[in-house]
Parts: structure tokens; C-alpha cells; sequence
């Protein structure tokens, strides 16, 4: 079995007592919900990431 690694960077955001939520589309979490986030470039810092999206 080969073992692989992944690094996901994942942002809370509450504005006016509501949750900000994703639908995943594609994949086996196809239509679940989730934080927005995914991964992260070496060369970005994760804050800026988070606000851009």
C-alpha cells in the first residue's frame, strides 16, 4: 500500500450567526457539505489565501 500525504488549509467564517459551508461536487464526498479550504501553495501564507477565497 502506498501512503501519501496531503496538507489542507480550512477557514471558519460566521457573519451574522451563519455558518459559511461548501457543497463538495465530484469524489466520494460528492454533495456533503464542508468548510472552504483545500490546499495550500509553499509560497502563499495561509491568512491571504483565506480572505481571497
Amino acid at each position: 500500500m502506498e501512503i501519501s500525504e496531503h496538507f489542507g488549509v480550512y477557514g471558519v467564517c460566521i457573519e451574522e450567526g451563519k455558518l459559511l459551508c461548501v457543497r463538495k461536487y465530484g469524489g466520494p464526498y460528492n454533495g456533503r457539505y464542508d468548510l472552504p479550504g483545500g490546499c495550500q501553495k509553499k509560497t502563499k501564507a495561509y491568512l491571504i489565501r483565506f480572505v481571497e477565497r
